[in-house]
């Protein structure tokens, strides 16, 4: 069995998912006038933000998807998503990407974390020899 930690996902997908199914507006937790604010509070206290309490776990556990808005929101939830027009790859090289951003405007990038990234303090990230993101059982 093959694992890929931080339960991540692959951004070609997401963007293909906007394209297809449409994406309902949303916000910050307790965002009013959309669709979906974010379903969980801030953790702790952070400076001139409402404090909501503490963080009750680590990990959220993912909450079910339901095809409605939030109450008091006023259009129905298919009437509020928006359609992505296009998602597509480019060159990995600097020229493509800065070409790019001057004819089409921002662009979205991610990389491969491995295990040892989470204890990377500063300088240019260089993969370790003894790190690895698949996990074989």
């Amino acid at each position: 069995m093959i694992f890929v930690r931080c339960d991540g996902g692959y951004i070609d997908k997401a963007w293909k998912y906007a394209m297809n199914k449409g994406l309902c507006t949303g916000g910050p937790y307790a965002t009013k006038n959309v669709c979906k604010a974010y379903p969980f509070h801030p953790c702790g206290k952070h400076k001139d933000q409402p404090y909501y309490g503490e963080c009750t776990k680590r990990n959220q556990d993912t909450p079910v998807c339901k095809q409605t808005c939030d109450a008091g929101y006023t259009k129905k939830y298919e009437e509020d998503k928006v359609y992505a027009k296009s998602a597509y790859d480019i060159q990995p090289s600097e020229a493509a990407i800065q070409k790019e951003i001057m004819i089409n405007g921002p662009v979205q990038a991610g990389f491969v974390v491995y295990t040892d990234f989470m204890y990377y303090k500063k300088g240019i990230y260089k993969v370790g020899d003894f790190c690895a993101l698949f996990f074989e059982t």
